[in-house]
């Protein structure tokens, strides 16, 4: 499985609601960019098949790259602040869409005479969302 990394960068704003008993509800949003880093994967299997009445090996490689690319992003969040020092708060991420690429390259080991084949496609997209739930101290 791959190593996703995603870098939100986002500015926002946050309104604050004063309550009761030194209570603050807040609800807060952002938008901006997300920096998304996938390490690729790759596959190999040995087939046999047969071919003149005699078992071929062949040999089948399939890495799939993603494009690394900024996306649209996006945090909303809701929560409380307590007594001026500390918050609770529930937040939903949405890191933007990103493509996923395969090249397939088909080849027989046995035979360095037959060039190997090779197919590129996309094979799907990942689309990384993320609920958080904070507790964070004020100095």
């Amino acid at each position: 499985t791959p190593s996703y990394i995603n870098i939100p960068l986002l500015v926002g704003m946050r309104y604050t609601m004063p309550m009761k008993y030194s209570m603050d509800f807040f609800a807060e949003g952002g938008i901006g960019m997300n920096l998304r880093i996938v390490t690729p994967i790759k596959f190999t299997e040995r087939m046999n098949y047969l071919y003149g009445g005699y078992y071929q090996e062949i040999t089948i490689d399939e890495r799939f790259k993603f494009a690394m690319k900024g996306t649209l992003a996006f945090r909303l969040g809701l929560g409380v602040k307590f007594a001026e020092k500390l918050s609770l708060g529930a937040y939903y991420y949405y890191m933007g869409t990103g493509d996923v690429f395969v090249t397939i390259t088909a080849k027989d080991p046995n035979n360095s005479s037959i060039q190997p084949s090779e197919q590129s496609a996309q094979y799907g997209t990942v689309n990384p969302m993320m609920a958080v739930v904070k507790l964070s101290y004020y100095l």
